[in-house]
């Protein structure tokens, strides 16, 4: 008898275990694209990284679950504007985003814009770049300078371009002068690339205005930041 009670309150258990779950866990998305070295994509065609592994251990102190959508940014825009993914990582000027997103204090943490040059073509004016990106008014200023942009869907293909010598200089968000180490024969070698640092600028977690979910996700960092007294939110 024991034995047969046991087995039913087992199998009570475990037709309301994914009920209670689901209730207690709310699933929101994060949209993020390939953005090396803080967010690479892996051998699956998942977004891995330091950037992702911190996101994931942000959220397991919050009662939201956390799913991971890897897409390219014109995409993953459109989809944000539409509520369809709840939260993305960027910096707090971007166009696409004005008026758009919710920003959450404090900052995640800082990534550098630079421009990389390849010293063999001095002469030349092409620049790589991801297409619609300003650049914190730096575009505007580069073709005022006589520069002809080369415009590609994300970074690590413009950077790309650069690296194989079909353009002359490459504008983004270059994390450190050590990325430019290609370790490639067909790529430029270090010797032959010049780097600038222009400014170090704040990412932030934008939430969608459009989420159904934005006012429990703003709750639930608020509070996370809250009770962790975090300056930023990389290393809370």
């Amino acid at each position: 008898m024991n034995r047969f009670l046991t087995h039913i309150i087992t199998l009570c258990l475990l037709v309301v275990s994914p009920t209670l779950m689901a209730d207690k866990y709310q699933t929101v998305t994060f949209g993020l694209y390939d953005f090396p070295p803080d967010i690479i994509i892996n051998a699956k065609g998942q977004c891995d990284g330091p950037a992702v592994k911190q996101l994931k251990k942000l959220f397991m102190f919050t009662s939201l679950s956390l799913n991971i959508n890897c897409v390219d940014p014109a995409r993953l825009y459109k989809l944000f504007a539409k509520g369809e993914v709840d939260m993305l990582l960027n910096i707090a000027s971007t166009k696409a985003l004005i008026g758009q997103s919710t920003v959450i204090q404090p900052q995640f943490h800082y990534i550098n814009l630079a421009i990389a040059s390849n010293k063999n073509l001095p002469d030349s004016r092409t620049i790589s770049a991801i297409r619609s990106y300003d650049y914190e008014g730096h575009r505007i200023l580069l073709s005022d300078q006589g520069f002809k942009f080369v415009d590609l869907k994300n970074g690590p293909d413009a950077l790309e371009l650069f690296a194989l010598g079909r353009v002359a200089h490459h504008i983004g968000y270059i994390k450190e002068r050590e990325m430019l180490d290609f370790h490639d024969e067909k790529h430029l070698k270090p010797a032959d690339i010049e780097f600038k640092s222009l400014e170090k600028l704040p990412t932030y977690i934008h939430v969608s205005n459009q989420s159904v979910h934005k006012e429990l996700i703003i709750e639930q960092l608020n509070k996370l930041i809250s009770s962790r007294a975090c300056s930023n939110l990389y290393d809370c």
